[in-house]
Order: structure tokens, then sequence, then C-alpha cells
């Protein structure tokens, strides 16, 4: 029983530093559906958790032969937010292989650090991305489905920087408005299991951002990446 109490508490903590990491950042690796569609008119939704961005909404519906679109959508603690929606073509290949390409928009919003620290950001940030799926669908096995995803983008972020200066007479704010880019790389890997129709899935995302300011440390990642899971529904 005591074994299982500090293994508990051990458990609470690590949540706990996750969510306060995750204070200290612009950028979090987001868990979005990765569809592999197949057919026209075929249309998928998803919901879910994940460790570090709260609770997470998909949608990806096929209208037309050959095409798609998706929306991706979470909400975070305090108020904080990101959503994407994306375009693009899907190719099936032998044995239920689907290739995606997609090209999308992404934006959210940030509060990294606060007083006491010296500096702190509050803002908003934008990416304009590309993104390509692989992966298998409906295998024999749990009626499997698993693939990886490589996205990439500019991320360009609008900021209020809030610097704090303290001493023993006083303590005073100055504000400096600031515009930062950076290239976003984010792989995410997936698989999901069930019944035809409904299916559990389960997700890892990591991000990397090259700076392209001469300030650096004004883009901030995430360096744990991020796990998710969700209930996920297709109806064809």
């Amino acid at each position: 029983m005591k074994l299982q109490a500090t293994f508990f508490v051990k458990i609470i903590f690590f949540v706990y530093i996750v969510f306060k990491l995750q204070s200290c950042v612009v950028y979090s690796p987001q868990t979005p559906l990765i569809p592999l569609m197949k057919d026209t008119n075929e249309l998928q939704i998803e919901g879910g958790i994940s460790l570090v961005t709260a609770i997470n909404a998909s949608i990806a519906y096929s209208p037309i032969p050959h095409y798609a679109f998706q929306i991706f959508g979470n909400l975070q603690p305090d108020n904080f937010y990101y959503t994407q929606g994306a375009v693009g073509r899907f190719w099936t290949l032998n044995e239920n292989k689907v290739v995606e390409l997609y090209g999308g928009f992404g934006n959210g919003n940030f509060n990294e650090g606060n007083e006491p620290f010296s500096r702190s950001l509050k803002g908003n940030y934008y990416i304009p991305y590309l993104q390509c799926n692989f992966g298998k669908r409906n295998t024999k096995f749990l009626n499997m489905d698993y693939g990886i995803s490589f996205k990439t983008g500019i991320i360009y972020s609008k900021s209020v920087e809030r610097i704090y200066k303290y001493s023993n007479s006083s303590n005073s704010v100055s504000y400096n408005d600031r515009k930062d880019y950076g290239l976003l790389f984010e792989p995410e890997f997936f698989i999901r299991y069930g019944l035809k129709h409904i299916k559990f899935d389960f997700k890892y995302s990591d991000a990397w951002i090259q700076e392209f300011s001469k300030s650096k440390g004004y883009i901030s990642c995430n360096f744990i990446g991020n796990l998710g899971v969700g209930l996920h529904y297709c109806f064809n």
C-alpha cells in the first residue's frame, strides 16, 4: 500500500511539473487527428486529451474524390488555446496504405513566464504549414491503423515583452513589442485500434524550432514532447 501511494504521488508531481513547464513555453507539440482518408464522403471525428494541451477535438472530411479538409483545436489551462485547419490530397496505395499531403494554417496564444521571473512574454503566434502523413489502415490485427506525420512551417509570434526590475527601494516594469520568426519541425506518431468504426487513438508528438531572430529564446518550445489519447469514430 505504501509503495502504491508513493507511485501515485510521483505521478501527481510529474503532471504538475509538466503543466509548470507548459506555462514557460511559447509553443507545445500538438496531437491532431491523422485521418489517412480513403473514400469520398468519408467523415472522421475524434475527441481526447493530451498531457500538455488538455482537451482536444478533430474533424476530417472528404467532400470530393481524393481531396479532404481537417480542423483541429484544443483548450488549455488558463484560457490558452490552439486551432488549425488544412486542406489537401490523399492517395490510396495497395494493402490499405495511404499517403496524404496537406497545407494549413494554425494559431494560438501564450504567456511565457510571469512574475517573479525577470522577463515574460504574452502574445499570439501564427503558423502556415505543410504536413505529410503516411500509414496503414484496418489491418487484420484489431482493425489497427498506424502511421506517422511530418509537419513543417514558419512560426511567427507577436508579443509584448515585460521586463521586471527589482531593487531594495522599488520595483519597475518596462514593456517592449516584439515580432519573432522561426522554422518549425513537428513529427507525430499514432496507433488506433478497436472495432471497424470506433477506435481508441494513442499519439506521441514532438517539436523543434529553429529561430531566425537575432535574440534567441523568444520562441521557446516544450522539450518533452506530448502524449495524447482519444476516441475516434469513422463514418464510411
